[in-house]
């Protein structure tokens, strides 16, 4: 997945345009830090759960740091460079569906986990900040998934049409960076912060949780926000 000719990176790279040092800089961040995250992630989990404590909070942080990675890819090629080729944008756009419904199924399964878990146990939900910002987080998915299928489906039909799609679709983008800086940030606080995180034990538990929490996910935003055009989200 990390060679340079992956789905949702070869688009941007064979589009014919440069890229400049920052932007080339800043893709580099957002592949390697949402696989090095996620990969921590699932290291952390795998090597902290057993047979007895298995349970429906295990699928939670398995599949949420799956949906980064998706997330993060989703978005890569809709940045710069911008292609010429209309054919090109089809790919890169199709590329962004196919990356986005993926994690969003995945972060919905990942949400449910956890709240049927809290469920069983007769357990209070939102009780910190990193279930306020979670519910919040699935609260904008589903907007996102209705704003975008709703801006793009034939051309804007199901909002009026093609230029009322295109001035809803700027909201979608503006939303979609939204999401992702608070889903980050959750995340973050329940990787680094929360009762899971902070019982797990050992040198290589904290090395994981470090990596992760403290490296992988501020270099996925950083890299994300480097190749953010404003242009593009002129919603006034």
């Amino acid at each position: 997945m990390s060679s340079s000719r992956t789905p949702a990176f070869e688009h941007i790279k064979s589009a014919g345009h440069s890229e400049t040092a920052l932007e080339t800089f800043a893709l580099k961040l957002v592949r390697y830090g949402s696989l090095a995250f996620t990969a921590s992630i699932f290291l952390l989990v795998l090597s902290s759960t057993t047979s007895s404590s298995l349970s429906w909070f295990t699928l939670h942080p398995l599949a949420q740091s799956l949906s980064v990675l998706l997330f993060s890819w989703g978005i890569a090629p809709l940045q710069p460079p911008s292609p010429s080729a209309a054919a090109e944008r089809t790919r890169r756009f199709e590329t962004h569906q196919s990356f986005a419904l993926a994690g969003h199924a995945i972060f919905l399964l990942g949400s449910f986990s956890i709240a049927y878990n809290k469920y069983l146990r007769g357990a209070p939900h939102f009780t910190t900040w990193h279930g306020l910002l979670g519910i919040i987080s699935v609260g904008l998915a589903f907007s996102q998934v209705a704003g975008g299928l709703a801006s793009t489906w034939e051309k804007g039909k199901l909002v009026g049409g093609e230029v009322k799609g295109k001035k809803l679709y700027k909201y979608h983008r503006v939303g979609g960076y939204a999401f992702m800086t608070l889903f980050l940030f959750s995340a973050h606080l329940g990787g680094a912060h929360s009762l899971w995180a902070t019982r797990q034990e050992g040198t290589m538990s904290l090395v994981l949780r470090v990596v992760a929490n403290w490296i992988a996910l501020p270099a996925v935003w950083t890299g994300l926000m480097l190749r953010l055009r404003p242009s593009k989200m002129n919603i006034f």
